[in-house]
């Protein structure tokens, strides 16, 4: 249960089997009680997302594209709540960590008092069942897909579709860097990431080192996204502590974001239609060689 692109077989192939892998592994984790509950819902997003980046690969041509991507973008929902709660935790513990200068320690108790004490687990639970269930309605799905007439079926379409999609969305949080804007380079990002991912095997040694730094850039995004939304849950009052946290905030933020700009300069250099080409480029050459 791969996630890479294999040898002659067609787009089409290709993401059908990736997304039926996908899927196959995502029932098993769901029910894995072996796991928490916490880990089988953030293994199961996970999942829908690397599904999600597949279908994008087709999106220029697959049929089913739309309809699909709306599923599993709304299973994943089902336990954002869940996901939320996690993540507010993760921020107030990366602030700890990199904030080890002692004068912030009572600012980041405080931060900590103010996270939600109430768990969404219970309420997830009635959900995991019911999922896996519509899990195996969403493989028998699968053999149904395919391409549209006027479409032919090219992994590169969509790999470039995704990659302008992150090189605007990096142009935009340059010029302006909206919450809003960072969240969707965030997700561009990660899309971008999945897909190097993917066709790493069409150039391992260069494509694992850009894979390498994409998965280095989302992390750097995930916890400024984490931060942004812990500032959504302050208090919204004047109080020393208050402006003491946000300050924090705003400083560890300006710090990922820099870097997280750093990295994307180099990243999202080239421009998508050179991009594509040269990804083709190697898929002619790796599609000639035999196993």
């Amino acid at each position: 249960m791969s996630f890479h692109l294999k040898r002659h077989e067609s787009s089409l192939e290709a993401i059908k089997r990736t997304v039926r892998d996908q899927a196959e592994i995502a029932i098993s984790e769901l029910g894995d009680e072996t796991e928490t509950l916490s880990e089988r819902i953030h293994d199961f997003r996970k999942r829908c997302k690397k599904i999600r980046a597949i279908l994008r690969l087709g999106k220029p041509w697959l049929t089913n594209y739309k309809t699909e991507n709306a599923w599993y973008r709304d299973a994943a929902r089902t336990f954002s709540s869940s996901r939320d709660s996690d993540a507010l935790k993760e921020a107030v513990r990366e602030l700890r960590h990199v904030c080890r200068k002692s004068e912030f320690g009572d600012v980041i108790d405080w931060l900590e008092a103010q996270l939600p004490n109430a768990s969404h687990l219970d309420a997830m639970t009635p959900h995991i069942a019911e999922q896996i269930q519509q899990l195996r309605g969403a493989m028998q799905r699968i053999s149904t897909w395919n391409c549209k007439d006027s479409k032919e079926a090219d992994l590169i379409d969509g790999l470039k579709a995704t990659y302008s999609q992150a090189v605007t969305a990096f142009q935009q949080v340059q010029n302006e860097g909206s919450d809003e804007q960072w969240h969707e380079f965030r997700k561009q990002a990660k899309y971008y990431w999945y897909h190097t991912r993917f066709l790493q095997r069409l150039w391992p040694a260069i494509m694992e080192c850009v894979s390498n730094e994409l998965d280095q850039l989302t992390e750097l995004l995930g916890d400024d996204h984490d931060l942004a939304v812990l500032k959504t849950h302050l208090p919204g009052d004047d109080s020393e502590q208050a402006q003491a946290a946000c300050h924090l905030i705003a400083d560890r933020r300006k710090q990922l974001q820099e870097d997280a700009i750093e990295l994307s300069n180099r990243l999202f250099a080239e421009q998508p239609k050179a991009l594509a080409k040269r990804f083709h480029r190697y898929s002619a050459t790796w599609t000639t060689v035999e196993s």
